[in-house]
């Protein structure tokens, strides 16, 4: 599944529980939905998979997504946050990205 879709079907609070679930594990790269486990993904295992089965999703990727959200939140939300991209001369790196990421888990 991919990480947008997750959020869109278990909500914010649900993501933010997975990813602590990880505890810091380098190891840890993929959340398997049906048994509420976390897992390593080996050789025959990839990011593309995780986004086709709806059983997984990658913890990269859900972690990205609430950065982007921390990011965007912390300008006053999207509007603010597009607001602040379009009329600044200072780039902020990252935003423009965090605001499609929030945009896409809509």
């Amino acid at each position: 599944m991919k990480a947008n879709e997750f959020i869109k079907k278990f909500g914010f609070d649900e993501t933010k529980r997975v990813v602590r679930l990880t505890n810091g594990n380098s190891w840890a790269d993929h959340y398997d939905i049906k048994n509420d486990a976390i897992g390593t993904a080996g050789t025959k295992f990839s990011k593309e998979l995780c986004d086709k089965n709806d059983n997984f999703v990658f913890i990269s990727d859900l972690k990205r997504l609430i950065e982007s959200h921390k990011l965007v939140n912390n300008l006053c939300g999207l509007e603010e946050a597009k607001s602040y991209l379009s009329l600044s001369n200072v780039r902020i790196d990252g935003l423009k990205q965090a605001i499609t990421d929030v945009e896409s888990c809509l």
